[in-house]
């Protein structure tokens, strides 16, 4: 899954080939609330990455139908199901590295760029997702 204030800038299918059924960006010295990022997660169609998206669905949901929605609530979301993979099921997660899956300096060799803050300034990656609209703007002309 590719959150919506992320880029992607690659073919992440060689990147990937030898994770596991789960992949997460994990920011271990980071709070709670940050230390897995949402920009990127991904699974295969395994039972467990099934397991986890059920989990995470659900605790998404029931907090949102409970009027319990709060700033980053789906980083949190992530960390709690994590969590509990690694207790309960023995961890089958793997960990994507930041700078390549959820780089916020844009560099030329990450995979996902991912911004944070300062979304409507002049920088490499509105620069990058201008290019990317118009080419596809122009695909449909």
């Amino acid at each position: 899954m590719l959150d919506a204030d992320s880029l992607l800038r690659d073919d992440l299918g060689p990147a990937l080939e030898r994770c596991g059924d789960i992949g997460l960006v994990r920011a271990p010295h980071e709070p709670l609330w940050h230390r897995y990022l949402a920009g990127v997660t991904t699974f295969r169609r395994m039972p467990a990455a099934e397991r986890f998206l059920a989990e995470l669905g659900t605790f998404l949901s029931t907090n949102l139908a409970r009027g319990q929605a709060r700033l980053y609530m789906d980083q949190i979301a992530l960390y709690v199901c994590a969590q509990r993979c690694e207790r309960t099921y023995g961890g089958s997660i793997d960990h994507l590295p930041i700078e390549i899956f959820c780089d916020t300096l844009f560099r030329d060799g990450a995979l996902v760029w991912s911004i944070t803050q300062n979304k409507n300034e002049d920088n490499p990656f509105t620069q990058y997702k201008r290019a990317i609209l118009q080419r596809y703007q122009d695909m449909l002309m």
